[in-house]
């Protein structure tokens, strides 16, 4: 007798690595002047976070770095006009979760000369070993399922013959929490309360989720 289950795994992990997200972004007349300009204020900025927060300038990982000409269509001569040069690098910066850390560090982004935009994301550090573990959850939820299947047949379950694994669809990340501030925000209007503190008070992520499902086919005799 064959038998064909699902399974499903599911875990809530809480998260252990923060990543944030910086984006930098100017426009010149010139392209080497974007060039030039938008490297220095981004080495300006991570020499600055790194010396305050302990990190070193090369924990700030490049994702993307684009040089474009930009265009403006002109109704008079009826062709695009080139109108300068946008300037925009994308970085990370990875390091284990630490709430009272990551509030600092976005304190003083706010605080910086034209700071870049910014996002926050939570994650877990060793996914092989949560994936491990959900497919584990997973066969064993498949196998009950099979065992009961085959006692209310009158059967005895012999083995799984096949199964089908379908490629975790989870990234590992928690919702993304978004931050822009720009430039003299390091304190709000309501009683005076730095950032960091109040991030460090209010700002919890929530656990990640952790889910697979195995299609599995059981021998029963």
């Amino acid at each position: 007798m064959e038998i064909i289950v699902k399974g499903e795994g599911r875990m809530f992990v809480a998260p252990d690595q923060t990543i944030l997200h910086f984006e930098f972004s100017l426009e010149e007349k010139k392209y080497t002047k974007a060039l030039e300009n938008g490297s220095l204020v981004v080495s300006t900025f991570t020499k600055e976070i790194a010396r305050k927060h302990g990190f070193e300038t090369k924990d700030f990982r490049t994702n993307s770095l684009r040089v474009r000409r930009e265009a403006k269509y002109d109704s008079i001569k009826k062709k695009n006009s080139c109108v300068g040069y946008s300037y925009k690098q994308n970085l990370e910066l990875k390091f284990d979760y630490d709430m009272e850390r990551t509030a600092k560090i976005i304190e003083d982004v706010s605080g910086v000369l034209n700071p870049p935009d910014y996002s926050v994301e939570f994650t877990v550090k060793d996914e092989e070993v949560h994936k491990q573990e959900c497919i584990f959850m997973a066969f064993r939820n498949a196998e009950i399922s099979a065992q009961s299947i085959a006692k209310a047949a009158g059967k005895t379950l012999k083995c799984c013959e096949k199964i089908d694994f379908n490629p975790f669809s989870n990234t590992f990340v928690a919702s993304g929490y978004e931050i822009g501030l720009g430039s003299g925000d390091a304190y709000n209007l309501q009683g005076n309360i730095s950032i960091a503190r109040a991030i460090n008070d209010t700002f919890t992520p929530k656990d990640i989720e952790i889910a697979e499902t195995l299609y599995c086919l059981w021998i029963a005799e």
